[in-house]
């Protein structure tokens, strides 16, 4: 799988999930200036990268966190502005040590705020439904799991 297959752009991200202290359920989320949009960490698959090995490094990469892969999640797949379509593969990712303190990304020029969201305000502050929908997938897989 190519960073560009047939015409559009594969990616690749996780949503990051950790209950805080009160045992609310949360994602990460990132915000990335240069779109001026809150999101998922993700970002394109480079040449000869597995899905999973992007989707890992653009987690770390974006929010200094090492993440341990759970499950995969559904893809999404929009419409960019220059008529190029995107495809993104998702997968339900753990923080690989707890507690989640010092959220700062590796990344400095791409995202500018990385911070934890519980789940409802995560889906009010993500600005794309794709991002919405993997949200609400993870909660759902973490109730059935009992994360």
């Amino acid at each position: 799988m190519a960073a560009e297959a047939a015409g559009r752009i594969v990616a690749c991200g996780g949503a990051l999930i950790w209950r805080d202290a009160s045992n609310a359920l949360g994602v990460v989320l990132v915000f990335r200036p240069g779109h001026g949009d809150w999101s998922l960490p993700k970002g394109k698959l480079d040449p000869g990268e597995s899905p999973l090995d992007c989707a890992l490094r653009e987690v770390t990469e974006e929010t200094g966190i090492t993440p341990v892969a759970l499950d995969q999640l559904s893809s999404v797949e929009y419409g960019l502005p220059g008529g190029q379509s995107k495809i993104v593969h998702f997968w339900a990712m753990a923080p690989e040590v707890k507690p989640l303190t010092d959220l700062v990304t590796q990344d400095p020029k791409e995202v500018s705020v990385v911070k934890w969201a519980p789940i409802r305000r995560a889906m009010a502050l993500v600005t794309y439904g794709s991002d919405r929908s993997v949200i609400k997938e993870v909660q759902e897989m973490a109730e059935t799991l009992q994360l």
